[in-house]
């Protein structure tokens, strides 16, 4: 298995943690619109080494997690 992405959480939305009920976290960069931010995970945008897709393994604290649904931009930098 190789990294296609690694990044770390820099910000958390007052309403981010909300979604854990459903299941679903959203990452954004800085651009997040306003109406967003506050239910988002905040990252430093960087430069992707692959396909991020449905069906691939993402990792928190050493915790795996299959990812189930991707926005549609989820590969934009």
């Amino acid at each position: 298995m190789s990294t296609i992405y690694e990044n770390k959480i820099q910000s958390i939305g007052s309403m981010a943690k909300e979604f854990f009920s459903e299941k679903m976290l959203i990452l954004f960069g800085n651009e997040a619109p306003d109406g967003l931010k506050d239910y988002c995970f905040g990252i430093d945008v960087k430069p992707v080494n692959g396909d991020i897709k449905v069906g691939n393994t993402v990792f928190f604290n050493n915790q795996s997690y299959k990812i189930t649904a991707v926005g549609n931009l989820v590969q934009k930098i």
